[in-house]
């Protein structure tokens, strides 16, 4: 009982010892559906991500048919806090109506006041799979 204890404590320590940035969803009606390749619960609004590359997929709303999935990447950095905003024009907001492609999500590093996030890639799924690696040159 006490070594499986000790390998609990272990585990938790390393795990806690792993750098982390806070990030959070600010935007009330973008939906994270899946990070990093996995699904996620529609309902989290926060994580704290390992500090590496990460890409998030959303939605807008509650038509994910109409609204589409945008994938974002970013690369998460020590000590560093981020928030996923919404971009759109102003109507849409008021009207709660997102039509693929009329919005985008962004990342911004709130410690620099940066947009960290490249351009979106929009899919119809809404996990898309990672990317294959290249074969290797012979």
């Amino acid at each position: 009982m006490l070594e499986a204890l000790a390998v609990l404590a272990l585990l938790a320590a390393a795990e806690n010892s792993v750098p982390r940035a806070k990030v959070k969803i600010t935007q009330k009606h973008l939906v994270a559906v899946c990070l990093d390749g996995a699904a996620v619960n529609t309902r989290e609004r926060k994580w704290r991500l390992e500090v590496r590359p990460h890409a998030v997929t959303f939605t807008m709303g509650k038509d994910s048919v109409r609204a589409g999935y945008a994938t974002v990447r970013f690369t998460a950095e020590v000590g560093h806090e981020y928030e996923i905003e919404a971009r759109a024009a102003a109507t849409t907001f008021s009207r709660r109506v997102w039509e693929r492609g009329d919005w985008k999500p962004v990342v911004r590093d709130r410690t620099t006041n940066r947009i960290v996030s490249d351009e979106p890639e929009w899919s119809e799924s809404t996990c898309p799979p990672a990317p294959t690696p290249a074969p290797p040159s012979i």
